[in-house]
């Protein structure tokens, strides 16, 4: 490790723009000196090659240091520069997991472009003919990174799904990454139903719609439908928080409050023209706005109960803070289209206002906010008969439209996301083709 002078390195653009805490660096540096050097490499004068460290040399110059501590190479390719720069940035704290997997990935293609890739899969091959390949494999990116060869293959997956889809980095930011798994895995499979239905190897349902609801109800004739059943988007902005750290979101599931409100008031009016006179309609909602959203469906004309239904998941929806006791339940909005009372539908059995059933463990959600089968039915059951039309606008995945077929009752359903309407057709086909 020698001293060079900070005006003699040359800084190319390496791609990171964020240096965070160079502060409390600098303030290191000047109390311990440089626990680790710069990496630079001499050039044919006097100058020298910034390699690894721009963070560290960033913290010297705010010291008003005129000389720092550096490791020499020589002779480097641009594919080893890279290596050791990439290598450097792995041991960042303040790396994200969609900044961790993709310098994982690149690192891995580094690799096999220095040594070629191994003809032999770890698992098939003594200790002493791995030791002697010289072809890089995913094993030796594991044996690397001192990580299980399954924790890198689900990295290098996330890091290739995010560089093919770009558009998609932000949202999955926000995601814990065992969730993101989860969400690539959802996307990928209806990728691979939309191709099927391309190629005339699924046939599109006509249960199922993709498109806005505002626009689509407007087709829809007016007294038509026997049942209204939905979950809509919500509007609470700490969703992601209450539903636990593996929910999956993304803007189209959970707006903001101003316009899920602007939107319930639009839809609601829209519902209100096609549901039959004297029928129900079953609309979730949340504590924050169900005051609001029976307001709203009071002004669209409907008759609503006078408290909500309760439906008690018999376990924490959110998360204990020790100010308040968690949530374990969901509200739902019952309410009927006004009629003669000899031509208003009665409910189908006796019933009280708290239900208790089950929801689906995360783990196997198809939709952060998918509901069970088993409450679904119990809804359709108690306010339609076989036969009848049940009406899902915003129906996610096709729940809604499962339970229906399941008791032998005609349903529509409508789905703005891609991802979700192609996974709704193919539940309503009951099986994986």
């Amino acid at each position: 490790m020698t001293e060079i002078p900070i005006a003699s390195i040359i800084v190319h653009d390496r791609g990171r723009k964020s240096f965070k805490n160079i502060k409390s660096l600098a303030e290191s540096i000047k109390n311990y000196g440089f626990i680790h050097p710069i990496v630079v490499e001499k050039q044919k004068d006097e100058n020298y090659l910034l390699i690894a460290g721009e963070r560290r040399l960033r913290a010297a110059m705010l010291l008003g240091l005129s000389n720092v501590s550096v490791t020499t190479r020589e002779s480097l390719s641009p594919v080893e520069r890279r290596e050791i720069e990439l290598e450097e940035n792995l041991r960042r704290e303040d790396l994200d997991w969609t900044e961790e997997v993709e310098i994982r990935r690149m690192l891995d293609e580094i690799k096999r472009e220095i040594h070629g890739t191994s003809m032999s899969g770890r698992g098939k091959i003594s200790d002493d003919v791995y030791k002697k390949d010289k072809g890089w494999s995913i094993q030796k990116t594991a044996d690397s990174f001192g990580v299980t060869i399954g924790t890198v293959s689900t990295d290098l997956k996330l890091a290739r799904f995010l560089k093919e889809h770009p558009e998609k980095k932000e949202e999955f930011k926000k995601l814990p990454k065992s969730a993101a798994i989860r969400k690539i895995k959802f996307i990928e499979e209806s990728f691979r139903i939309k191709r099927l239905m391309k190629a005339g190897e699924l046939a599109e349902s006509q249960d199922v719609i993709l498109g806005d609801c505002l626009t689509e109800i407007d087709k829809l004739e007016t007294n038509s439908i026997d049942l209204i059943l939905t979950d809509p988007p919500y509007g609470v902005a700490n969703l992601v928080d209450s539903l636990g750290k593996n929910s999956l979101m993304n803007k189209k599931d959970n707006l903001d409050s101003q316009s899920a409100l602007s939107l319930t008031r639009k839809v609601l009016s829209k519902l209100f023209r096609v549901l039959k006179p004297g029928r129900h309609i079953y609309f979730f909602s949340t504590p924050e706005h169900i005051n609001a959203v029976t307001e709203l469906m009071k002004i669209s004309g409907f008759m609503t109960n006078v408290a909500p239904i309760i439906w008690n998941k018999n376990k924490a929806v959110t998360i204990f803070t020790g100010l308040s006791y968690s949530r374990s339940y969901e509200m739902c909005i019952f309410a009927i289209k006004p009629d003669t009372p000899a031509n208003i539908r009665s409910l189908k059995n006796s019933c009280t206002d708290v239900l208790l059933f089950s929801p689906i463990p995360i783990k196997e959600r198809q939709h952060a906010f998918e509901k069970p089968l088993d409450l679904l039915r119990y809804f359709i059951q108690q306010s339609s008969m076989v036969g009848e039309k049940v009406l899902d606008p915003f129906c996610g995945v096709g729940s809604t439209l499962t339970a229906c077929k399941s008791l032998r009752r005609t349903c529509l359903g409508i789905e703005i996301q891609e991802e979700h309407y192609y996974k709704a057709v193919e539940n309503l086909k009951g099986k994986k083709t």
